[in-house]
């Protein structure tokens, strides 16, 4: 019997690089970009009557638990839709932590155990 080095190639692949594929997946900027820059801007500008300006504003500068619970629960009488049932723990703490980051005061990064607390 032989070793198939292709198959062994491709094993290593599939197990030891698919966790940085999924993490990559799990990007706060490829978040933000596919369900938030349409309304918010890639650059945080914001769109007048539609969504305001993120970058310096006072949810994402303010208290981190002002910008969890409007991207959780979104806001009333707004286009801002709830994100909490249709977003894993990880993908929220990976675009409220990129958010802040890019737009707001890089404090600290979420996690996914922060964000289970909130829910």
């Amino acid at each position: 019997m032989f070793f198939d080095y292709r198959r062994g190639f491709f094993v290593f692949i599939l197990i030891f690089l698919s966790p940085f594929a999924m993490a990559a997946e799990l990007s706060g900027e490829k978040i933000y970009a596919r369900l938030c820059s349409s309304c918010h801007g890639f650059t945080g500008e914001g769109r007048s009557g539609l969504a305001p300006a993120l970058r310096n504003g006072i949810t994402v500068s303010g208290d981190i638990s002002g910008l969890l619970n409007v991207v959780m629960n979104g806001r009333k009488d707004t286009l801002m839709v709830a994100f909490k049932k249709n977003m894993t723990d990880d993908e929220l703490a990976a675009v409220i932590s990129y958010v802040r980051e890019r737009f707001g005061p890089a404090d600290r990064k979420l996690s996914a155990a922060d964000i289970a607390m909130a829910r």
